[in-house]
């Protein structure tokens, strides 16, 4: 596996061999250095662990608003990111979100006996692992009702690239990627995303004239009030929500239980010891993360692990490939469930560390607990695919995961 070759398969990154298993490319960059520069394209794949940190960490000579989802804070620098973020960084702060998830284990539970209770083999992602985020997702707005297919499908219109057409020329959004969806016709990319736009103006139009709304729907309101933000901004930053808050528990959970089907040693440890639900969470973390490369612009010449990058080369830093590094993580391309030291980046780092990783934590911590109670052994019904992650790598989990499983005793 060369130098071309790597080259060949990240500049694709929807080939079937990256999609199934991008890990031994990641082990082939690291063994080789860990720096692939693709001169025809002006761009450099980072996958050591302290450069992609320093890539990550220095906001002032990297800019994230390359990244496909420029509108929202997650795309923004500068000034306009630390703003956002100022003004929703509360409302994931450890006590708030204790003070608003009284509810999250009583979701859990219900949510794993239904579960535990399918007869027939079932998706995972569709009865468990879409339901948790997506419902407290509906509580940071205030919504009550099952918004599960609205917020899968808007999520998958905003994280997806634009490059999709039909035979027209029109950005579709096939039926294949839009689960449990009544509608019978191609759906563009546009329309979803318009949709989810009416939605948050409805959400924070109903706040502005209540006080009854879901607590980040009350945080962004005040600082609209007292002009912090402007309306616009409300609805991009509901925008980022509806992706980081929707798909990387989804996303976490799935891939938590792929593992696990391989390994049911660490399951029935997991199932028997609830000490042990946390390392297990951030090894899963570590070892198949949702997001896996951050892309980054250089906008002034900056020296990086000896690297010279030159201004205006896209850099991509690539977040799994980092959590793989064996200079920091000892046998890194192994699942350990006692791990000692795990500080991975899955989550990122620096300026544009991910918010709501509390959230995800908690989230994981309470599923995965709920599990253990009412799941006794699973199995994985089919053989995973490369079609199964045929969606956009950046975001990597099979979309659906078909399990049978035993009442737990």
């Amino acid at each position: 596996m060369g130098a071309d070759y790597l080259m060949n398969l990240f500049n694709d990154f929807s080939g079937d061999e990256l999609l199934l298993n991008p890990y031994p490319a990641y082990r082939q960059l690291l063994e080789s250095g860990g720096v692939l520069h693709d001169e025809t394209n002006n761009r450099i794949y980072l996958g050591r662990y302290d450069d992609v940190r320093a890539v990550l960490g220095n906001a002032t000579q990297f800019s994230s608003s390359n990244n496909g989802l420029n509108q929202t804070m997650l795309g923004s620098g500068g000034s306009s990111h630390s703003r956002l973020r100022s003004v929703l960084q509360p409302a994931f702060q450890p006590g708030v979100l204790a003070r608003e998830l009284t509810r999250l284990n009583e979701l859990t539970d219900m949510h794993a006996r239904n579960l535990s209770q399918m007869s027939e083999p079932c998706d995972f992602v569709d009865v468990f692992a879409a339901r948790i985020p997506t419902m407290v997702l509906s509580w940071m707005f205030g919504d009550e009702k099952d918004r599960c297919n609205d917020y899968g499908n808007w999520s998958w219109a905003l994280k997806k690239s634009p490059a999709t057409e039909d035979d027209q020329g029109k950005q579709c959004v096939s039926q294949e990627y839009l689960p449990g969806s009544e509608q019978q016709h191609p759906v563009t990319r546009e329309q979803l995303i318009d949709e989810c736009k009416a939605y948050l103006d409805e959400t924070f139009q109903n706040a502005l004239e209540s006080s009854t709304s879901g607590w980040v729907a009350r945080i962004l309101i005040d600082a609209y009030r007292d002009g912090r933000v402007v309306y616009q901004d409300l609805i991009e930053t509901g925008l980022l929500l509806m992706v980081g808050a929707h798909e990387t528990t989804t996303k976490s959970l799935t891939n938590a239980m792929v593992i696990l089907a391989g390994r049911q040693d660490i399951w029935e440890r997991v199932r028997e010891d609830e000490d042990l639900v946390k390392p297990f969470i951030e090894e899963v973390f570590r070892f198949d993360p949702p997001v896996q490369r951050r892309p980054r612009l250089a906008v002034e010449d900056v020296r990086i692990g000896g690297l010279e990058i030159t201004a205006g080369t896209h850099v991509v830093a690539l977040i799994a490939a980092a959590n793989r590094d064996p200079g920091v993580f000892e046998d890194a391309d192994e699942f350990l469930l006692n791990r000692e030291r795990n500080p991975h980046v899955s989550f990122g780092f620096g300026p544009h560390v991910c918010l709501g990783m509390q959230l995800a934590r908690i989230e994981m911590i309470s599923s995965i607990n709920s599990l253990r109670r009412h799941i006794g052994s699973f199995r994985q019904v089919r053989k995973l695919t490369a079609d199964d992650y045929r969606d956009v790598l950046s975001l990597r989990s099979p979309k659906q995961l078909w399990l049978e499983l035993t009442h737990q005793d």
